[in-house]
């Protein structure tokens, strides 16, 4: 974080362009590895990405020898471009083990796959420990060892394995707050994320047997944590956790006794009514933690402690329980009916007004009483419910009459939050008025002269008028205004997305790869547009949408420009081609262009926070770009290709500006003192010995893994025995997902229902089914147990049920032409996904586009050898091998 600070104008300019270049030419290497080529051979299409792999091995091995390691020091944006370009080796090593997958048919999103990406990603995150690499490391690692739960492998105990998980979680985030989260923002977001999902698996662990456990379990955990923070930090966020961890507790305790436990005929309404007892006592109660904090203070600094900003911490936290007492009492007026309808009444509404004046009577007569401002919160924010209920109320019911009363409530929201950002100073009371003055900004289309307006206008126009105005502000950052507006446009896009902008689709036509180009040109598909607007009105509204979406597309343009206005005319010349590229490729989509020109802001404005909050909007913009290309595969690669390049251009063109020495003169001093005290840590990573051996160690190992499974993989399609089983009808809505075929085999409920019965039977062989003696004790010891099936082939297909054995006597079973043994896994009863399940591939890769062709298989044809099964083909009624349509 310190480096990114300590880089200049342009040198921050060549990072963005390299940045949007490595995501979109990883997404586009991802996204070719799932297209499943047809065309191309399975040895082409391995060592393609082994070449690929290579070549940022040989551009990282260039780098080296060209710029010593003094240099790589002193220019932040050469550790950048270390950083980036590792992680793109990180995720071409994934999607290496991924492809070996997918030609191999060793099934989709198998707990192994993603254990062994984590693997080769650790020598990456070892050659450039950067945050991206450590994140991505983080999501591998926790997806992984979720698919392990979920599948129960080697029999090991669901409640076992969660707490291994949480516990490796928990190790992990002390781990990182002794080492990096005392230094870095972003890695103390890493850990706090990390020890979030290590209290969430924990409470989970048992939440399927037992009633009211998950409550006990979080409060466990808080206890834990609290001894933790003593012993160890002291940090208030660790204190402020460990409270909201226990409100989570006993709100938890309250709904399982209640509305999932034994009591059926709970009171809603007093249930809510102890949630919002529950909660508004965890708000007293950091209150109190902050005001015992700061009491040792004395004279003019115990002053400016209590009447000044509170700690992030706290200010997150009364942010969330304020926003959760009001949701409570909301519900509780919206149940009970009293004093009067709370949906669409005129009574709501003056409800709702009586609440903002007394919310702001409140905050107008006190000054540094947390204890008023919090109820002063919730009151507002009823009244900003109302309306918000409002707003969508009269829009989905398509109402055209829009009540005197519901005009009044906006304009007087609009009006009082603004007089509580301009009299407040505290982030939390700036946050709610700032997202509450959004809610009620959003209601104007109920204004007459508005009638033509919706959300998504308004929220271009906030935005431009943000942007705009932060860069123009000599004063300090509004990052509560900024993190408002963040929040309330999440909420625009996901409760307005069928008419917000949705790029690359249009209503009439399928875009196709004759026209991926032109897919650029198509920005939004306004549905009310056709509804019967007069002529007049429809043509101010399309004006009008066209240049609030080209504005807002230019918007970052404007933004860079802003840094390198002053710079040469080659700098210029830079920012103005990354600005329009940004501008093509994303035209009209706020979702991603208001993240990208956050991140320039943070920048200028020398903002960690910002710079944070702007990190994540990005990250998921990003991705629901990806997933919302409505066209096939193979075009979304080329598009994602395409544009990875067209970003690169200007990457290559500033790459000079990454090796020079960082611009720190107008830099704050702290930033100029941390950048010192980073510098001996960041010389030790760069040693050449250190170098040399992790860059092979990371780029050898996927490659040499590479190999290893297809010799692997050969030896047991070539030594083993070819059988097929037959499939189990399914419908084909449910067996058809994306570019792969859920299969299921008609064995697997054959040996599912004879376990059952073996079950009934207290594992007793009978007749029809054998049972090994090695076998019986694991199965009654109630646990996950892996099991061989043997199958009597008849016309080669596996139809009959012999017997069942221990994996481990396969060595002595005989081997005979009529027999086959396959691998099966039985999940512990009593669980909620107890049952049988393979243990092989019960997927099977195709192109996107041949899912009918695939819809007629009716047998698998599997390679079975010494216990092992690898599915093979795909067979049609007649047994013929489906060969899809080239």
């Amino acid at each position: 974080m310190v480096s990114f600070f300590r880089l200049s104008s342009k040198q921050f300019l060549a990072l963005l362009c390299m940045s949007l270049s490595l995501v979109l030419l990883a997404s586009g290497a991802v996204t070719w590895v799932a297209v499943n080529w047809e065309s191309i051979s399975p040895t082409v299409k391995l060592v393609t990405v082994q070449a690929v792999l290579l070549l940022i091995g040989a551009v990282l091995l260039l780098l080296r020898l060209r710029f010593g390691a003094e240099q790589l020091v002193a220019a932040a944006g050469m550790q950048w471009l270390y950083q980036g370009l590792a992680f793109l080796g990180a995720v071409v090593s994934g999607a290496l083990i991924a492809l070996v997958g997918q030609i191999y048919q060793t099934g989709a999103d198998t707990w192994q796959t993603f254990g062994l990406w984590f693997l080769l990603i650790l020598p990456w995150l070892a050659f450039a420990p950067g945050i991206f690499i450590a994140a991505l490391a983080a999501v591998v690692a926790n997806t992984a060892a979720f698919l392990f739960l979920y599948h129960n492998q080697f029999g090991v105990p669901f409640e076992l394995s969660a707490y291994v998980l949480a516990f490796l979680n928990a190790a992990v985030f002390v781990y990182l707050e002794e080492k990096r989260s005392q230094q870095e923002p972003l890695w103390a977001v890493l850990s706090m994320s990390l020890l979030i999902c290590a209290i969430v698996i924990f409470a989970m662990a048992r939440a399927a047997e037992f009633a009211g456990v998950t409550g006990l379990y979080l409060l466990i955990a808080a206890v834990l944590l609290l001894i933790y923070n003593k012993l160890r930090f002291s940090l208030l966020r660790l204190n402020v956790l460990a409270l909201a961890v226990a409100a989570c507790a006993f709100s938890a305790v309250v709904l399982e006794r209640t509305v999932f436990g034994d009591v059926f005929d709970a009171d809603i309404v007093s249930v809510l009514y102890m949630l919002v007892a529950i909660w508004i006592m965890a708000a007293v109660a950091a209150i109190a933690l902050w005001q015992q904090r700061i009491i040792t203070k004395k004279g003019a600094s115990r002053r400016r402690a209590l009447g000044g900003d509170l700690p992030l911490a706290f200010t997150v936290f009364l942010a969330i329980s304020s926003f959760l007492v009001a949701a409570f009492i909301y519900l509780i007026l919206l149940f009970t009916g009293l004093p009067v309808k709370m949906t669409m009444s005129p009574q709501a509404d003056i409800v709702a007004l009586l609440a903002l004046g007394g919310a702001y009577a409140m905050l107008y007569r006190i000054s540094n009483k947390r204890h008023q401002q919090f109820f002063a919160l919730v009151l507002y924010q009823i009244a900003c419910f109302v309306a918000f209920v409002n707003n969508h109320e009269f829009f989905i019911r398509d109402s055209v009459a829009r009540p005197l009363s519901v005009q009044l409530l906006t304009v007087v929201g609009l009006v009082i939050s603004v007089l509580i950002y301009r009299r407040r100073t505290e982030a939390v009371l700036r946050f709610i008025s700032s997202l509450g003055f959004f809610v009620f900004f959003g209601g104007l289309r109920f204004l007459p002269f508005l009638s033509f307006a919706n959300e998504p206008y308004f929220l271009v126009i906030c935005f431009i008028g943000l942007i705009y105005f932060s860069f123009m502000s000599s004063s300090e950052l509004r990052l509560p205004l900024i993190t408002a507006f963040a929040l309330w446009g999440i909420i625009v896009v996901l409760s307005n997305y069928y008419f917000y902008f949705i790029s690359y689709q249009d209503q009439d036509q399928l875009i196709d790869f004759k026209n991926i180009l032109l897919a650029f040109l198509y920005p939004l598909r306004l549905y009310w547009s056709t509804e019967g607007f007069p002529g007049a009105q429809l043509v101010f509204a399309s004006l009008l949408y066209w240049s609030l979406a080209m504005l807002v597309s230019l918007t970052p343009l404007w933004a860079l420009w802003q840094l390198l206005k002053n710079d040469s005319p080659r700098a210029k010349a830079m920012t103005v081609l990354t600005g329009l590229l940004v501008a093509w490729l994303w035209f009209g989509r706020l979702d991603v262009v208001a993240p990208l020109a956050f991140i320039v802001l943070a920048y200028y404005k020398r903002s960690v926070a910002l710079y944070c909050l702007a990190l994540v909007l990005a990250l998921i913009a990003l991705a629901g770009f990806y997933f919302s290309l409505l066209m096939p595969l193979e075009h979304k690669v080329y598009l994602l290709l395409l544009s990875g390049a067209l970003f690169l251009l200007p990457t290559v063109l500033s790459a000079r500006w990454l090796s020079l020495g960082d611009e720190v003169e107008d830099r704050e001093p702290e930033v100029l003192a941390s950048s010192a005290e980073a510098t001996p840590v960041e010389a030790a990573l760069f040693t050449r010995r250190r170098f040399f051996g992790l860059l092979a160690v990371a780029i050898l190992c996927p490659i040499a893994l590479c190999q290893w499974q297809v010799m692997n993989y050969e030896a047991v399609t070539e030594r083993g025995r070819y059988v097929l089983l037959r499939l189990a009808p399914l419908d084909p809505r449910s067996l058809m997902q994306g570019d792969y075929m859920r299969l299921n085999y008609e064995v697997t409920g054959i040996v599912d229902a004879a376990l059952k019965a073996l079950h009934k039977n207290e594992y007793q062989a009978t007749a029809n089914t054998q049972l090994s003696e090695r076998l019986l004790a694991p199965l009654q010891e109630i646990k996950s147990v892996r099991i061989l099936a043997e199958f009597e082939l008849i016309d080669g297909v596996a139809e009959r049920l012999i017997a069942f054995y221990a994996p481990s006597e396969l060595k002595d079973l005989p081997k005979t032409e009529d027999r086959v043994y396959l691998p099966f896994i039985r999940k512990r009863p009593y669980r909620i996904d107890s049952g049988t399940e393979p243990a092989f591939s019960t997927e099977y890769f195709f192109h996107e586009s041949r899912a009918s062709d695939f819809a007629a298989a009716r047998f698998a044809e599997v390679a079975a050898n010494n216990g092992r099964v690898m599915l093979k083909n795909l067979l049609d009624m007649d047994r013929r091998v489906i060969r899809p349509r080239l």
